[in-house]
């Protein structure tokens, strides 16, 4: 994974192919391209190799399907297995094995969190840079931890939303700031979330621009695909995000920005782990 995020304009740049950048140890965790028809589960290809080639990953695994069968689901509960002990070949099998996802992401708080969902729903692989290489870990639950520990832990509580002036072609921004200040506060764990449609409404580009620097980037960047994309920008304001919609064209279709704890495009359900758990069951079976 190379290159730099690719800029969206309005508001932030946003994670997906190529935006990672090499690590040290050689081992990446590769974005998918951008989708161009809907995705499907595929069970990875491992050719000839089974776990009697690669010993390290056989001990993973078994955890791994440990936690998924016993996993209790519960809000924000994660369940984490280190990977900080295996050699790179047995890794990149694991990796492999694994695949990718619908989901892709990044966290930058306090150190920068590289995430990719696996094909396996809920089983997440994530690698941590840290000053003296990475560290990956796989995290099982509707999103890692890094998300629900670090996305809003320095959010406002409020932002600006009143002005004695406004820039030229600013008109509707300043009641969407009051009613997402309004909402954010509102809001708790177990509530729908609450949902403004720019879409529908009459925004200038400098209504979206005005948006985006009083509302602020947050440390999360989500970005998913199915029949065609979904961006998510965490904001700098508690529980809301900047999430828009892009079909099998890459254009625009919905732009939304929701209060919410997370999007529920980002996360798992329970009967994914469910679905997860047997689909593991089926792999173990072929390479063992």
């Amino acid at each position: 994974m190379s290159g730099q995020f690719k800029e969206l304009g309005i508001p932030v740049s946003i994670v997906g192919p190529g935006t990672q950048p090499e690590s040290e140890d050689g081992l990446t965790l590769d974005y998918m391209p951008m989708p161009k028809e809907m995705y499907t589960y595929e069970q990875p290809a491992l050719y000839d190799e089974t776990l009697d080639n690669h010993p390290g990953a056989r001990p993973v695994l078994e955890q791994l399907q440990r936690v998924l069968t016993g996993f209790e689901w519960a809000d924000e509960c994660v369940e984490v297995i280190a990977l900080t002990d295996m050699e790179k070949d047995d890794l990149r099998f694991l990796l492999r094995l694994l695949g990718e996802g619908e989901v892709s992401m990044v966290v930058r708080n306090p150190v920068r969190y590289e995430i990719q969902e696996s094909v396996l729903a809920g089983v997440w692989l994530v690698r941590e840079h840290l000053n003296d290489g990475s560290r990956y870990q796989i995290h099982v639950g509707a999103l890692p931890a890094p998300v629900w520990q670090y996305t809003f832990d320095q959010a406002a509580e409020r932002v600006r939303d009143t002005f004695d002036s406004l820039p030229d072609g600013v008109m509707n921004a300043p009641p969407i700031l009051v009613e997402l200040n309004e909402q954010a506060q509102k809001w708790q764990p177990g509530m729908d979330a609450h949902v403004i449609n720019l879409t529908l409404l009459p925004q200038t580009p400098e209504d979206l621009e005005f948006l985006g620097q009083h509302l602020g980037a947050g440390p999360t960047e989500g970005f998913s695909r199915g029949y065609g994309t979904v961006r998510m920008l965490s904001t700098g304001l508690k529980n809301t995000w900047w999430v828009r919609y892009f079909n099998s064209e890459d254009k625009l279709i919905l732009d939304t920005i929701e209060v919410t704890r997370a999007p529920q495009v980002l996360q798992a359900a329970k009967e994914d782990l469910e679905d997860s758990a047997q689909r593991l069951d089926e792999i173990m079976e072929t390479i063992a």
